[in-house]
């Protein structure tokens, strides 16, 4: 049975933690990223901002709360879209 020494448990445990730790900021920018980088942040970038730096919750639950915010309150992008549509078929 191989013996570790106190040293080289310490300097492995050392490491564990800060591979953990790096992973976990990976992470992190990454649920940040696709928070804030959805189409449907740009409506609400300030609730977008809030639910990805003050909550723990997953990017897509994030992302869909948002959404379900933008139901209220369209983006002008999405406003523009549909007078489009609506101009469209009246049009046809």
């Amino acid at each position: 049975m191989d013996s570790v020494t106190k040293e080289e448990s310490e300097r492995l445990i050392q490491q564990a933690y800060a591979e953990a730790f790096a992973e976990g900021v990976a992470l992190g920018r990454a649920r940040f990223k696709a928070i804030m980088r959805s189409d449907e942040a740009k409506a609400n970038t300030k609730l977008a901002l809030y639910l990805a730096m003050k909550t723990d919750l997953p990017a897509d639950v994030a992302v869909g709360c948002l959404g379900a915010a933008s139901e209220d309150h369209p983006s002008p992008a999405v406003l523009a879209a549909v007078a489009e549509a609506a101009t469209v078929a009246v049009l046809q």
